[in-house]
């Protein structure tokens, strides 16, 4: 995540849940568990710990990442500012 989401969360951390590789290629389901204290991926905090998911996708080239495809769980975070739950990451 860029530098602005590690301002806006300073207490936000990761867990690797499930990491697949082959060939140049490596695969990482992460859950990440943070409170946010500023504008966290265009959402505004209340103050509440938020955890979701985020799939990404990284292409190795001489031993160094080459290409980084990401998905992350915007729905969660926003069910979860609803006052929703969102278990399924529990």
């Amino acid at each position: 995540m860029e530098r602005g989401r590690w301002n806006a969360a300073p207490d936000l951390i990761y867990e690797a849940r499930l990491v697949v590789a082959g060939g140049d290629q490596v695969a990482c389901r992460l859950v990440f568990d943070c409170v946010p204290v500023g504008e966290f991926l265009g959402f505004r905090p209340d103050g509440a710990r938020l955890r979701f998911a985020e799939h990404v996708f990284y292409r190795y080239e001489d031993g160094r990442i080459a290409a980084v495809r990401s998905m992350i769980d915007r729905a969660a975070v926003a069910e979860q500012l609803s006052g929703r739950d969102v278990s399924a990451l529990r």
